[in-house]
């Protein structure tokens, strides 16, 4: 009986390293309503426009079994791509990396994503812990 207890326990541990998502790619400038398009840890259930905003992003983050997670952009067009806030963005509530200047195109000194709060919102990253988080080659 111990034994198939700690092999499940195993089996356990091991689906959550395996299914632990630790790169998520920002693909979209869109910001939905996260009500009207519910988010979903699993991708295939989450409403698609939802998947690939930075609030998806976020809130996928937030719910990663990861130790960290990385947060890249590979928005499609011409820079630079203008991320228009239209609701609050989740906080971080772990260690996270978002690396603005992972998105094609960046220049150093002239970043290529634009987080824009339309006058709505402070506009910024709210994070849980400074000291954990990072976030690079983005303006605010």
């Amino acid at each position: 009986m111990k034994t198939i207890y700690l092999f499940a326990i195993l089996v356990l541990a091991l689906n959550a390293k395996i299914f632990a998502q630790d790169t998520l790619v920002i693909t979209k400038t869109t910001d939905p309503d996260m009500f009207q398009y519910p988010y979903n840890y699993i991708d295939s259930l989450c409403d698609p426009e939802m998947y690939g905003t930075l609030q998806w992003a976020i809130r996928k983050s937030n719910d990663s079994p990861a130790e960290t997670v990385y947060i890249v952009f590979n928005i499609p067009g011409v820079s630079p791509h203008v991320i228009s806030l239209n609701y609050g963005l989740p906080q971080l509530g772990r260690k996270v990396v978002i690396d603005g200047a992972s998105q094609p195109g960046y220049q150093p000194g002239s970043p290529s994503v634009i987080i824009d709060g339309n006058g709505n919102f402070n506009v910024g990253i709210s994070l849980y812990s400074a000291d954990s988080n990072v976030v690079n080659g983005l303006c605010l």
